[in-house]
């Protein structure tokens, strides 16, 4: 039985579908604009999200409730935190950390941490990340921060790395991953960086598709070994 796989799309949709084809259909439903693939070991529902992280929330409850897609993918472009991640480098992410949530007030608990979860940190799905890393071994596997929020200053890069170990930051990853988990539904993030550390809007908007378009380029054999295991 072939694989159903979800993916979420921010706003990188143009580049993705230059590099991965035309959809077979596409519909706008609910309020989703939904690219349907099929191929030989999966099929394929990429939803446009839209930014932050109640939209990529809601797309990704979408995937699972009207199409029962049994994986969830999210790619698209990051900003780096720390020098080392240079643009249109490629990563997997192996946690992500909700960095603007705060009950700290109220239950005395660290910001940033969800009372479900063991730590700050919330990790990806071990075993998607293991088969990811046998068909593209040289992908780091790093520490993302998430909130809803674009960050483009550099000391506001360099606190979120300092004070909660992260390299990248994005605005939708907590949403998509908090709500995969709570619907027993693994999860893999592929990002690329579009804004460096000293980067900001500028560099975002200069860099963003062919960061996405570079990050699109590996997603068909990333799907197809998904799909077989």
């Amino acid at each position: 039985m072939k694989r159903k796989i979800g993916l979420v799309i921010a706003v990188e949709q143009e580049p993705f579908e230059r590099v991965y084809g035309k959809p077979k259909t596409k519909t706008t439903l609910r309020g989703f604009e939904v690219s349907c693939y099929e191929r030989p070991t999966y099929d394929l529902y990429a939803v446009s999200s839209g930014v932050g992280e109640v939209m990529g929330a809601a797309s990704t409850q979408f995937l699972i409730d009207h199409y029962g897609v049994d994986l969830i993918l999210n790619y698209g472009v990051v900003g780096a935190l720390e020098p080392n991640a240079a643009s249109s480098s490629l990563c997997l992410i192996s946690s992500v950390v909700d960095y603007a949530f705060d009950v700290s007030e109220i239950d005395g608990v660290e910001v940033g941490r969800h009372s479900e979860e063991a730590g700050i940190a919330i990790p990806t799905d071990p075993h998607l990340r293991s088969l990811a890393k046998e068909a593209y071994p040289d992908l780091p596997e790093l520490v993302l921060a998430s909130g809803d929020r674009f960050v483009g200053k550099a000391k506001d890069k360099a606190y979120l790395h300092e004070h909660f170990g992260a390299s990248l930051c994005d605005m939708e990853s907590a949403g998509i991953l908090r709500t995969a988990k709570r619907n027993d539904v693994p999860s893999l993030f592929v990002k690329s960086v579009a804004d460096t550390l000293f980067g900001g809007a500028g560099e975002y908007t200069e860099k963003r598709d062919a960061a996405a378009a570079e990050c699109a380029g590996i997603l068909d054999h990333l799907m197809e070994v998904l799909g077989q295991k």
